[in-house]
């Protein structure tokens, strides 16, 4: 039932781009990642899509969660947002200071890719690291997706930085204090550590 409704709110949401694409002979390429969890019904839908997990580092993504108020109740975005709904950290949730609680939506994110991926053919899905992009990279992205994109296209896109934020109000990720890294370590550190990143 569940799975019914979320079918039915994306189809309704891309309805206009997917005849667009469908008449044309085009391709659909997502990029939004408020769709992560719909993916189960996305593959259902569209059995020969491709899906690409871009890893971040844990601290990189708290950083930048607490310079757009994640889990503050100030952004109407919030309501986007998983939360916990059951088990200890349901209890424990109020009592997480934001670092935490953007950790555990770091995990709780790609923990849910991972298992995700387990049912995917090895060439339908792509995992690269967002902290590691360079052109060949990318270039191979597109090879991947099966989009034709030139290398020196790549090269000047990747110059320049979109969905930039206006103000921070957080330090980068290595200037933070010791306390501030071991929570985000006490939440995310198992898997930061699967991905080859360093808290």
């Amino acid at each position: 039932e569940n799975k019914s409704l979320i079918r039915e709110i994306y189809l309704s949401g891309r309805e206009s781009y997917l005849r667009y694409a469908y008449k044309c002979s085009r391709r659909i390429i997502e990029t939004n990642n408020y769709i992560t969890f719909f993916a189960p019904v996305l593959r259902e839908l569209f059995p020969r899509a491709k899906f690409v997990h871009i890893q971040r580092h844990p601290g990189d993504f708290v950083r930048s969660g607490i310079n757009r108020n994640y889990y503050t109740g100030s952004g109407s975005d919030d309501i986007k947002r998983i939360v916990p709904v059951s088990g200890s950290e349901k209890a424990q949730w109020e009592s997480y200071p934001q670092i935490q609680k953007i950790s555990w939506l770091w995990r709780e994110t790609n923990q849910f890719i991972e298992e995700f991926k387990q049912d995917l053919d090895a060439e339908n899905f792509m995992t690269i690291n967002f902290n590691a992009l360079d052109v060949d990279k990318v270039h191979a992205l597109t090879r991947f997706l099966e989009a034709d994109v030139r290398p020196s296209f790549i090269r000047k896109k990747l110059s320049k930085r979109v969905n930039v934020q206006k103000t921070t109000i957080k330090e980068p990720f290595s200037q933070w204090k010791e306390e501030e890294k071991r929570q985000v370590d006490q939440i995310a550190g198992d898997l930061a550590r699967q991905y080859g990143y360093k808290i």
